[in-house]
Protein backbone atom coordinates (compact mmCIF):
# COMPACT_ATOMS: atom_id res chain seq x y z
CA UNK A 1 0.00 0.00 0.00
CA UNK A 2 1.46 3.50 -0.84
CA UNK A 3 1.64 5.76 1.89
CA UNK A 4 0.69 9.46 0.87
CA UNK A 5 2.95 12.02 1.48
CA UNK A 6 1.62 15.31 2.46
CA UNK A 7 3.32 18.81 3.84
CA UNK A 8 0.81 20.89 5.59
CA UNK A 9 0.36 24.16 4.22
CA UNK A 10 0.13 25.86 7.69
CA UNK A 11 0.90 25.22 11.33
CA UNK A 12 -1.29 23.49 12.98
CA UNK A 13 -3.25 25.05 15.79
CA UNK A 14 -1.98 23.45 19.71
CA UNK A 15 -5.23 22.09 21.12
CA UNK A 16 -3.93 20.91 24.37
CA UNK A 17 -1.17 21.76 27.00
CA UNK A 18 1.89 19.44 27.46
CA UNK A 19 5.45 19.89 28.65
CA UNK A 20 8.38 20.82 27.03
CA UNK A 21 10.18 18.08 28.63
CA UNK A 22 7.67 15.26 27.22
CA UNK A 23 7.96 16.28 24.08
CA UNK A 24 11.71 15.97 24.34
CA UNK A 25 11.42 12.96 25.61
CA UNK A 26 8.73 11.38 22.90
CA UNK A 27 11.35 12.84 20.42
CA UNK A 28 13.81 10.70 21.99
CA UNK A 29 12.12 7.76 21.45
CA UNK A 30 11.76 8.22 18.08
CA UNK A 31 15.89 8.94 17.63
CA UNK A 32 16.20 5.32 19.88
CA UNK A 33 13.94 3.56 16.65
CA UNK A 34 15.63 5.11 14.14
CA UNK A 35 19.17 3.96 14.61
CA UNK A 36 20.08 5.97 11.28
CA UNK A 37 19.48 8.90 12.85
CA UNK A 38 22.42 11.16 14.05
CA UNK A 39 23.26 14.93 15.02
CA UNK A 40 26.31 14.23 13.50
CA UNK A 41 28.81 11.52 12.42
CA UNK A 42 32.13 10.19 13.83
CA UNK A 43 34.01 12.99 12.31
CA UNK A 44 31.87 15.56 12.61
CA UNK A 45 30.27 15.47 9.45
CA UNK A 46 26.67 16.22 8.83
CA UNK A 47 25.08 13.26 6.90
CA UNK A 48 22.97 13.11 3.49
CA UNK A 49 20.41 12.49 5.22
CA UNK A 50 17.77 15.86 6.52
CA UNK A 51 16.72 14.09 9.41
CA UNK A 52 19.57 15.39 11.47
CA UNK A 53 18.74 18.47 10.47
CA UNK A 54 15.34 18.22 11.08
CA UNK A 55 15.74 16.25 14.38
CA UNK A 56 18.51 19.39 15.60
CA UNK A 57 15.41 21.92 15.19
CA UNK A 58 12.78 20.10 16.85
CA UNK A 59 14.81 19.98 20.09
CA UNK A 60 14.87 23.44 19.92
CA UNK A 61 11.28 23.65 18.75
CA UNK A 62 9.12 20.34 19.62
CA UNK A 63 5.68 21.98 19.61
CA UNK A 64 6.65 22.56 15.63
CA UNK A 65 3.57 20.69 13.93
CA UNK A 66 5.05 21.46 10.64
CA UNK A 67 8.48 20.32 11.31
CA UNK A 68 7.05 17.15 12.38
CA UNK A 69 5.48 15.69 9.63
CA UNK A 70 8.84 17.02 7.58
CA UNK A 71 10.49 14.57 9.81
CA UNK A 72 8.02 12.03 9.55
CA UNK A 73 8.15 12.59 5.46
CA UNK A 74 12.06 11.85 5.52
CA UNK A 75 11.69 8.37 8.04
CA UNK A 76 8.89 7.29 5.27
CA UNK A 77 11.77 7.70 2.22
CA UNK A 78 14.26 5.82 4.28
CA UNK A 79 11.94 3.01 4.52
CA UNK A 80 11.89 3.26 8.79
CA UNK A 81 7.88 2.71 9.03
CA UNK A 82 8.41 2.87 12.91
CA UNK A 83 10.21 5.71 13.38
CA UNK A 84 7.66 7.35 11.58
CA UNK A 85 4.90 6.20 13.41
CA UNK A 86 6.23 7.27 16.80
CA UNK A 87 6.26 10.97 14.93
CA UNK A 88 2.83 10.64 14.27
CA UNK A 89 1.66 9.85 17.99
CA UNK A 90 4.23 12.58 18.50
CA UNK A 91 2.06 15.04 16.68
CA UNK A 92 -1.05 13.39 18.48
CA UNK A 93 0.18 14.43 21.69
CA UNK A 94 -0.07 18.43 20.29
CA UNK A 95 -3.20 17.56 18.32
CA UNK A 96 -5.20 14.91 19.27
CA UNK A 97 -8.00 15.63 16.80
CA UNK A 98 -5.63 15.77 13.86
CA UNK A 99 -7.24 13.65 11.51
CA UNK A 100 -4.30 13.85 8.91
CA UNK A 101 -2.36 12.26 11.73
CA UNK A 102 -4.89 9.51 12.23
CA UNK A 103 -5.30 8.69 8.95
CA UNK A 104 -1.27 8.82 8.11
CA UNK A 105 -0.81 6.59 11.04
CA UNK A 106 -3.49 3.82 9.75
CA UNK A 107 -1.61 3.66 6.56
CA UNK A 108 1.84 3.06 8.32
CA UNK A 109 0.20 0.65 11.04
CA UNK A 110 -1.23 -1.17 7.77
CA UNK A 111 2.00 -1.62 6.39
CA UNK A 112 3.75 -2.47 9.70
CA UNK A 113 0.91 -5.21 10.06
CA UNK A 114 -0.73 -3.95 12.84
CA UNK A 115 -4.42 -4.10 11.36
CA UNK A 116 -6.31 -4.14 14.41
CA UNK A 117 -5.29 -0.67 15.76
CA UNK A 118 -5.12 0.76 11.83
CA UNK A 119 -8.56 -0.62 11.91
CA UNK A 120 -9.65 1.40 15.63
CA UNK A 121 -8.21 4.69 13.88
CA UNK A 122 -9.93 4.66 10.89
CA UNK A 123 -13.05 3.83 12.66
CA UNK A 124 -12.29 7.03 14.47
CA UNK A 125 -11.98 9.01 11.20
CA UNK A 126 -15.32 7.45 9.83
CA UNK A 127 -17.60 8.48 12.99
CA UNK A 128 -15.81 12.04 13.37
CA UNK A 129 -18.53 14.28 11.51
CA UNK A 130 -15.58 16.71 10.62
CA UNK A 131 -14.16 14.18 8.84
CA UNK A 132 -14.20 15.10 5.17
CA UNK A 133 -16.17 13.00 2.05
CA UNK A 134 -12.85 12.06 0.34
CA UNK A 135 -11.26 10.73 3.59
CA UNK A 136 -13.73 8.88 4.96
CA UNK A 137 -14.46 7.51 1.99
CA UNK A 138 -11.06 6.05 1.37
CA UNK A 139 -10.93 5.04 5.34
CA UNK A 140 -13.94 2.88 5.04
CA UNK A 141 -12.43 1.51 1.41
CA UNK A 142 -9.01 0.29 3.93
CA UNK A 143 -11.81 -1.05 6.93
CA UNK A 144 -12.92 -2.83 4.14
CA UNK A 145 -9.78 -4.50 3.06
CA UNK A 146 -8.48 -4.92 6.57
CA UNK A 147 -11.45 -6.69 6.95
CA UNK A 148 -10.93 -9.01 4.28
CA UNK A 149 -7.73 -9.56 5.01
CA UNK A 150 -8.81 -10.44 8.53
CA UNK A 151 -11.38 -12.44 7.89
CA UNK A 152 -11.11 -16.21 8.84
CA UNK A 153 -13.79 -17.89 6.89
CA UNK A 154 -14.71 -16.79 3.93
CA UNK A 155 -18.04 -18.33 1.59
CA UNK A 156 -18.67 -17.95 -1.60
CA UNK A 157 -21.32 -20.07 -4.21
CA UNK A 158 -22.58 -19.97 -7.43
CA UNK A 159 -25.49 -21.28 -9.99
CA UNK A 160 -26.18 -21.71 -13.78
CA UNK A 161 -28.87 -22.81 -16.02
CA UNK A 162 -28.47 -24.26 -19.30
CA UNK A 163 -29.97 -26.14 -22.47
CA UNK A 164 -28.29 -27.38 -25.34
CA UNK A 165 -28.15 -30.02 -28.42
CA UNK A 166 -26.12 -33.18 -28.34
CA UNK A 167 -24.85 -34.98 -31.34
CA UNK A 168 -25.21 -39.03 -31.35
CA UNK A 169 -27.36 -38.79 -28.26
CA UNK A 170 -27.41 -42.69 -28.13
CA UNK A 171 -24.12 -42.98 -28.73
CA UNK A 172 -24.39 -45.12 -31.41
CA UNK A 173 -20.84 -46.75 -33.13
CA UNK A 174 -19.85 -45.57 -36.86
CA UNK A 175 -20.04 -48.98 -38.08
CA UNK A 176 -23.27 -50.29 -39.59
CA UNK A 177 -22.02 -53.74 -38.40
CA UNK A 178 -20.93 -54.14 -34.41
CA UNK A 179 -19.51 -57.62 -33.12
CA UNK A 180 -21.84 -60.01 -30.33
CA UNK A 181 -19.71 -63.28 -30.06
CA UNK A 182 -17.70 -62.08 -32.63
CA UNK A 183 -19.93 -62.33 -35.07
CA UNK A 184 -21.14 -59.03 -37.15
CA UNK A 185 -24.72 -57.75 -36.67
CA UNK A 186 -26.94 -54.96 -37.65
CA UNK A 187 -26.44 -51.59 -35.72
CA UNK A 188 -29.73 -50.79 -34.09
CA UNK A 189 -28.87 -48.33 -32.53
CA UNK A 190 -30.54 -44.45 -32.94
CA UNK A 191 -28.40 -42.56 -34.81
CA UNK A 192 -30.03 -39.11 -33.26
CA UNK A 193 -29.25 -36.16 -31.30
CA UNK A 194 -31.00 -34.53 -28.39
CA UNK A 195 -31.53 -31.53 -26.99
CA UNK A 196 -30.82 -31.40 -22.67
CA UNK A 197 -31.60 -28.84 -20.07
CA UNK A 198 -30.12 -28.54 -16.70
CA UNK A 199 -28.69 -26.34 -14.14
CA UNK A 200 -26.46 -26.91 -11.08
CA UNK A 201 -25.33 -25.05 -8.05
CA UNK A 202 -22.17 -25.05 -5.77
CA UNK A 203 -21.11 -23.69 -2.19
CA UNK A 204 -17.98 -23.47 -0.49
CA UNK A 205 -16.45 -22.56 2.39
CA UNK A 206 -12.55 -21.03 3.11
CA UNK A 207 -11.29 -21.17 6.69
CA UNK A 208 -7.93 -19.84 7.64
CA UNK A 209 -6.85 -22.37 10.59
CA UNK A 210 -4.53 -21.00 13.60
CA UNK A 211 -1.27 -22.19 12.62
CA UNK A 212 2.10 -20.34 11.96
CA UNK A 213 2.35 -21.50 8.60
CA UNK A 214 -0.82 -20.00 6.61
CA UNK A 215 -2.81 -23.07 6.73
CA UNK A 216 -6.55 -23.03 5.33
CA UNK A 217 -9.68 -25.98 5.27
CA UNK A 218 -11.21 -25.87 2.03
CA UNK A 219 -14.89 -27.38 1.86
CA UNK A 220 -17.67 -27.48 -0.84
CA UNK A 221 -20.84 -29.00 -1.79
CA UNK A 222 -21.95 -29.08 -5.69
CA UNK A 223 -25.50 -30.19 -6.80
CA UNK A 224 -26.47 -30.95 -10.54
CA UNK A 225 -29.27 -32.09 -12.47
CA UNK A 226 -29.25 -32.47 -16.42
CA UNK A 227 -32.64 -33.94 -18.17
CA UNK A 228 -32.89 -35.45 -21.36
CA UNK A 229 -35.92 -34.56 -24.36
CA UNK A 230 -35.98 -37.91 -25.30
CA UNK A 231 -37.65 -39.91 -23.25
CA UNK A 232 -35.85 -43.22 -23.60
CA UNK A 233 -32.61 -41.36 -22.80
CA UNK A 234 -31.83 -41.21 -18.97
CA UNK A 235 -32.00 -38.00 -16.54
CA UNK A 236 -29.07 -37.28 -14.11
CA UNK A 237 -28.66 -35.90 -10.86
CA UNK A 238 -25.44 -35.39 -9.10
CA UNK A 239 -24.60 -34.14 -5.43
CA UNK A 240 -20.74 -33.96 -4.52
CA UNK A 241 -18.88 -32.88 -1.74
CA UNK A 242 -15.00 -32.28 -1.29
CA UNK A 243 -13.13 -31.12 1.71
CA UNK A 244 -9.54 -30.92 1.70
CA UNK A 245 -6.56 -28.96 4.25
CA UNK A 246 -4.58 -26.78 2.34
CA UNK A 247 -1.00 -25.74 3.67
CA UNK A 248 0.72 -22.57 1.77
CA UNK A 249 4.50 -22.07 2.28
CA UNK A 250 7.19 -22.58 -0.09
CA UNK A 251 5.10 -25.38 -1.77
CA UNK A 252 1.45 -25.32 -1.61
CA UNK A 253 0.45 -28.45 -0.17
CA UNK A 254 -3.22 -29.95 0.12
CA UNK A 255 -4.87 -33.22 1.24
CA UNK A 256 -8.47 -34.31 1.51
CA UNK A 257 -11.81 -36.12 0.91
CA UNK A 258 -14.34 -36.36 -1.86
CA UNK A 259 -17.39 -38.29 -2.45
CA UNK A 260 -20.51 -38.17 -4.77
CA UNK A 261 -24.17 -40.02 -5.41
CA UNK A 262 -25.64 -39.83 -8.40
CA UNK A 263 -29.43 -40.98 -9.07
CA UNK A 264 -29.96 -41.77 -12.69
CA UNK A 265 -34.03 -42.00 -13.48
CA UNK A 266 -34.94 -40.74 -9.92
CA UNK A 267 -33.15 -44.27 -8.80
CA UNK A 268 -29.71 -44.88 -7.07
CA UNK A 269 -27.09 -45.28 -9.96
CA UNK A 270 -23.62 -45.05 -7.92
CA UNK A 271 -21.64 -43.81 -4.72
CA UNK A 272 -18.42 -42.93 -4.89
CA UNK A 273 -15.50 -41.87 -1.90
CA UNK A 274 -12.23 -41.00 -2.44
CA UNK A 275 -8.90 -39.55 -0.72
CA UNK A 276 -6.80 -36.99 -2.86
CA UNK A 277 -2.91 -35.38 -2.50
CA UNK A 278 -1.75 -32.54 -4.25
CA UNK A 279 1.54 -30.55 -4.32
CA UNK A 280 2.69 -27.49 -6.14
CA UNK A 281 5.41 -25.45 -6.56
CA UNK A 282 6.89 -22.15 -9.04
CA UNK A 283 9.78 -23.60 -11.15
CA UNK A 284 11.76 -22.07 -13.65
CA UNK A 285 10.83 -18.82 -11.89
CA UNK A 286 7.61 -18.21 -13.55
CA UNK A 287 6.20 -21.67 -14.10
CA UNK A 288 3.67 -23.63 -11.35
CA UNK A 289 4.21 -27.10 -11.59
CA UNK A 290 1.78 -29.65 -9.97
CA UNK A 291 1.86 -33.42 -8.63
CA UNK A 292 -2.07 -34.39 -7.54
CA UNK A 293 -2.60 -38.23 -6.85
CA UNK A 294 -5.84 -39.80 -6.01
CA UNK A 295 -7.98 -42.79 -5.10
CA UNK A 296 -11.42 -44.10 -4.39
CA UNK A 297 -13.61 -46.80 -4.69
CA UNK A 298 -17.22 -46.43 -5.84
CA UNK A 299 -20.30 -48.73 -5.52
CA UNK A 300 -22.57 -49.15 -8.63
CA UNK A 301 -26.73 -50.31 -8.03
CA UNK A 302 -28.70 -52.08 -10.62
CA UNK A 303 -31.45 -50.02 -12.57
CA UNK A 304 -34.34 -51.73 -13.58
CA UNK A 305 -34.00 -51.63 -17.83
CA UNK A 306 -30.78 -49.10 -17.61
CA UNK A 307 -28.37 -51.42 -16.08
CA UNK A 308 -28.04 -55.13 -13.57
CA UNK A 309 -24.96 -53.55 -11.71
CA UNK A 310 -25.48 -55.70 -8.52
CA UNK A 311 -22.56 -55.96 -6.26
CA UNK A 312 -21.04 -54.15 -9.22
CA UNK A 313 -17.88 -51.80 -7.60
CA UNK A 314 -14.39 -50.57 -8.51
CA UNK A 315 -11.54 -49.00 -7.26
CA UNK A 316 -9.63 -46.11 -9.19
CA UNK A 317 -6.19 -45.12 -8.49
CA UNK A 318 -4.53 -41.88 -10.64
CA UNK A 319 -1.42 -39.83 -10.87
CA UNK A 320 -1.31 -36.19 -12.99
CA UNK A 321 1.47 -33.94 -13.56
CA UNK A 322 0.66 -30.37 -14.65
CA UNK A 323 2.79 -27.21 -15.90
CA UNK A 324 1.12 -23.90 -16.00
CA UNK A 325 2.57 -20.85 -17.20
CA UNK A 326 0.75 -17.53 -16.48
CA UNK A 327 0.48 -15.20 -19.73
CA UNK A 328 -0.16 -11.67 -19.80
CA UNK A 329 -3.54 -12.28 -20.73
CA UNK A 330 -4.67 -15.77 -18.57
CA UNK A 331 -2.91 -19.07 -18.81
CA UNK A 332 -1.12 -22.50 -20.60
CA UNK A 333 -1.22 -25.76 -18.74
CA UNK A 334 -0.40 -29.08 -19.98
CA UNK A 335 -1.09 -31.88 -18.02
CA UNK A 336 -0.30 -35.69 -18.10
CA UNK A 337 -2.19 -38.70 -16.40
CA UNK A 338 -2.36 -42.25 -15.99
CA UNK A 339 -3.89 -44.76 -13.30
CA UNK A 340 -6.01 -47.93 -13.54
CA UNK A 341 -9.50 -49.06 -12.01
CA UNK A 342 -10.07 -52.43 -10.54
CA UNK A 343 -13.89 -53.85 -10.94
CA UNK A 344 -15.60 -56.61 -9.07
CA UNK A 345 -15.84 -58.25 -12.32
CA UNK A 346 -12.15 -58.24 -13.93
CA UNK A 347 -13.46 -57.74 -17.57
CA UNK A 348 -13.87 -54.32 -16.27
CA UNK A 349 -10.01 -54.08 -15.27
CA UNK A 350 -8.40 -50.89 -17.21
CA UNK A 351 -5.46 -48.69 -17.33
CA UNK A 352 -5.41 -45.06 -18.96
CA UNK A 353 -2.93 -42.49 -20.03
CA UNK A 354 -4.22 -38.80 -21.40
CA UNK A 355 -2.48 -35.90 -22.31
CA UNK A 356 -3.72 -32.68 -22.34
CA UNK A 357 -3.49 -28.65 -23.20
CA UNK A 358 -5.26 -26.38 -21.57
CA UNK A 359 -5.83 -22.40 -22.31
CA UNK A 360 -7.26 -19.72 -21.03
CA UNK A 361 -7.65 -15.77 -22.36
CA UNK A 362 -9.07 -12.29 -21.89
CA UNK A 363 -10.26 -10.86 -24.77
CA UNK A 364 -11.77 -7.18 -24.71
CA UNK A 365 -14.78 -8.07 -22.52
CA UNK A 366 -14.73 -11.90 -23.44
CA UNK A 367 -12.73 -15.15 -21.26
CA UNK A 368 -11.60 -17.80 -23.77
CA UNK A 369 -11.43 -21.21 -22.18
CA UNK A 370 -10.36 -24.37 -24.40
CA UNK A 371 -8.23 -27.44 -24.03
CA UNK A 372 -7.05 -30.61 -26.61
CA UNK A 373 -6.87 -34.36 -25.10
CA UNK A 374 -5.91 -37.24 -26.10
CA UNK A 375 -6.72 -40.71 -23.95
CA UNK A 376 -5.75 -43.96 -24.65
CA UNK A 377 -7.60 -47.15 -22.46
CA UNK A 378 -6.67 -50.37 -22.42
CA UNK A 379 -8.16 -53.79 -20.59
CA UNK A 380 -6.79 -56.23 -19.13
CA UNK A 381 -9.89 -58.91 -20.03
CA UNK A 382 -12.01 -59.67 -23.46
CA UNK A 383 -15.71 -59.07 -23.08
CA UNK A 384 -16.07 -62.56 -24.93
CA UNK A 385 -19.59 -62.07 -25.17
CA UNK A 386 -18.82 -59.21 -27.81
CA UNK A 387 -15.34 -60.14 -29.32
CA UNK A 388 -12.18 -62.14 -27.85
CA UNK A 389 -10.64 -59.17 -28.14
CA UNK A 390 -9.34 -56.77 -25.41
CA UNK A 391 -10.64 -53.41 -26.17
CA UNK A 392 -8.08 -50.41 -26.83
CA UNK A 393 -9.75 -47.41 -27.61
CA UNK A 394 -8.28 -43.83 -28.08
CA UNK A 395 -10.49 -40.60 -27.68
CA UNK A 396 -9.64 -36.76 -29.14
CA UNK A 397 -11.49 -34.36 -27.72
CA UNK A 398 -11.38 -30.48 -27.76
CA UNK A 399 -13.67 -27.87 -25.73
CA UNK A 400 -14.23 -24.23 -26.29
CA UNK A 401 -15.86 -21.92 -23.78
CA UNK A 402 -16.53 -18.00 -24.51
CA UNK A 403 -18.31 -16.28 -21.78
CA UNK A 404 -19.11 -12.58 -21.69
CA UNK A 405 -17.89 -10.39 -18.71
CA UNK A 406 -20.45 -10.26 -15.86
CA UNK A 407 -23.15 -7.74 -15.87
CA UNK A 408 -25.42 -6.56 -12.78
CA UNK A 409 -29.06 -7.14 -12.35
CA UNK A 410 -31.10 -5.52 -9.91
CA UNK A 411 -32.81 -9.00 -8.75
CA UNK A 412 -30.44 -11.56 -9.85
CA UNK A 413 -27.08 -10.12 -9.10
CA UNK A 414 -23.90 -10.79 -11.43
CA UNK A 415 -25.11 -12.77 -14.48
CA UNK A 416 -22.37 -13.77 -16.65
CA UNK A 417 -23.73 -15.74 -20.72
CA UNK A 418 -21.68 -18.20 -21.99
CA UNK A 419 -21.46 -20.69 -24.61
CA UNK A 420 -19.83 -24.49 -24.74
CA UNK A 421 -18.37 -26.63 -27.74
CA UNK A 422 -17.40 -29.74 -27.00
CA UNK A 423 -16.27 -32.63 -30.28
CA UNK A 424 -14.99 -35.94 -29.27
CA UNK A 425 -14.02 -39.00 -31.81
CA UNK A 426 -12.90 -42.66 -30.69
CA UNK A 427 -11.13 -45.39 -32.44
CA UNK A 428 -10.96 -48.64 -31.23
CA UNK A 429 -10.18 -52.51 -32.37
CA UNK A 430 -13.40 -53.32 -31.95
CA UNK A 431 -16.10 -51.68 -33.74
CA UNK A 432 -18.72 -51.56 -31.53
CA UNK A 433 -16.67 -48.86 -29.56
CA UNK A 434 -16.10 -46.77 -32.70
CA UNK A 435 -17.64 -43.54 -31.86
CA UNK A 436 -18.15 -39.17 -33.09
CA UNK A 437 -20.30 -37.00 -31.12
CA UNK A 438 -20.67 -33.35 -29.60
CA UNK A 439 -22.14 -31.00 -27.63
CA UNK A 440 -23.49 -27.44 -27.62
CA UNK A 441 -24.21 -25.51 -24.56
CA UNK A 442 -25.60 -22.19 -24.13
CA UNK A 443 -26.06 -20.95 -20.67
CA UNK A 444 -26.26 -18.39 -17.77
CA UNK A 445 -23.51 -18.26 -14.83
CA UNK A 446 -23.88 -16.27 -11.55
CA UNK A 447 -21.52 -15.95 -8.87
CA UNK A 448 -22.03 -14.49 -4.92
Amino acid sequence: MTICRYRPLGYMTLKHKITYWQLVLVTMTAIVLNPNISLANETGTPPQSELPRLMAQLFEDPTNLELNFEIMQAQIAEGNLEAAEATLERVLILDPKSRLARFLMAEIRIQLGKLSSARVLLIELIDDPETTPNTRTRAEQLVEQIDDATQTVRFSGGYSVYMGQTQNAFGRSEENQILFLDIPVENTTKDKSDQYYGYQLYYRMLKELDSQTPTQLDAGVRFSKRDTHDPSLSDLKTISADISVVKIDQHRISAGLFGAYTDVNNQDFSRNLGVTANIRTTVFDDYQFATNITANRTIYLPIETVANNRGKSSRAYSLQFDLTRPTQFGFVKFGLSGGNSKAENSINDYEFEKAQLSLQARVWRFTLAGSLSHQAIRYDEADTFVSEKRQKSRTNEATLNVQLEAFNNAYTGSLAPYLSVKSFDTSSNIPNFEKQGGEVTFGISSTF
